[in-house]
């Protein structure tokens, strides 16, 4: 009899504990987006060797993301979802090629991504691929924070005015996702190129060189 009673207690404790790991495994995974540099972007790509050269792409600079799912979350990758005339499509993140450029603040060499503009060029100091830098980390712990860029080339060859409802989706190993609406993008880089270039430096200075494979008009109307 005394025994029975033990059994019962031991289950009434168990079935709580089991359901609690259950639930902390299972549960959905929920990331936020708590900063970038500068609002997310639509540029053209720029990249002659590619079938998505002048394409029009969407760029987030130096995002920081945060796991807050209550538990450590192991990424796989990160896409961006958006839609076309009502219908949702899917883009991976380009892995954008990068140059070592010195960084007078920070008295070292840094990567950084080229924005051209034609008559000018900004160079986006730190661009990191988040990609790369998730690579790095076999798993997110609650609570952390990743810093990285990330530009999504959209393989339909179309303007950004027939893009809506932007998404980031952070995707799990075990297949779980995590979506973040992108509220505000700019529109105000349909004269620009974002270089998928490396650049080489001559007494400090980048040299690059002309963009001769499309013309300003092209594929961004």
């Amino acid at each position: 009899m005394i025994l029975n009673v033990l059994l019962g207690i031991a289950a009434l404790v168990a079935i709580p504990t089991f359901g609690y790991f259950l639930f902390d495994r299972y549960r959905p995974i929920s990331f936020q987006l708590i900063k970038t540099e500068n609002p997310p972007f639509f540029v053209r790509f720029y990249s002659p060797s590619s079938q998505l050269n002048g394409h029009t792409s969407v760029c987030i600079y130096g995002m920081e993301l945060m796991n807050n799912s209550g538990r450590s979350v192991s990424v796989r990758k990160v896409k961006l979802k958006y839609n076309v005339h009502g219908i949702a499509h899917i883009a991976d993140a380009h892995w954008l090629l990068t140059t070592l450029i010195n960084s007078p603040a920070q008295h070292t060499n840094t990567e950084g991504a080229i924005l051209d503009l034609g008559q000018a060029r900004i160079v986006l100091i730190g661009w990191e691929n988040l990609g790369g830098k998730l690579s790095q980390k076999s798993k997110l712990e609650d609570s952390e924070v990743i810093r990285g860029s990330a530009c999504f080339v959209i393989p339909e060859n179309i303007g950004y005015e027939s893009i809506n409802d932007v998404y980031l989706i952070i995707e799990a190993y075990n297949g779980d996702s995590s979506q973040i609406l992108i509220k505000d993008i700019s529109h105000d880089n349909a004269a620009a190129f974002i270089r998928n270039e490396q650049f080489s430096l001559r007494n400090g200075e980048m040299i690059i060189p002309p963009m001769n494979a499309i013309s300003p008009n092209d594929h961004f109307n």
